[in-house]
């Protein structure tokens, strides 16, 4: 999981914070749910993804993947925002 969460990291810029929970429901109606909450504070901005699934690995696996995109999205805004005013 360590390997994972230094692959985020990348995308960020310090200072950073990561706050990362998990919650288990053992009492679901589709049997033991796990759920994964990634919240990241950096500059100003907040990146938040949850995602559940049957197992931790996959929960943070999804989520991990979830705020990838989010990241992502957020610096391909910032980009197209700095070659407009560029102009």
């Amino acid at each position: 999981m360590e390997e994972k969460m230094d692959r985020l990291e990348k995308m960020l810029h310090p200072p950073f914070i990561i706050d990362v929970r998990l919650s288990h429901d053992k009492h679901h109606r589709q049997g033991q749910v796990i759920t994964c909450r990634f919240n990241i504070k950096q500059s100003g901005e907040v990146f938040h993804a949850e995602r559940s699934s049957d197992t931790v690995q996959n929960a943070v696996d999804l989520t991990l993947a979830a705020t990838k995109k989010e990241l992502l999205k957020f610096q391909d805004k910032r980009k197209q925002g700095r070659a407009k005013n560029s102009r």
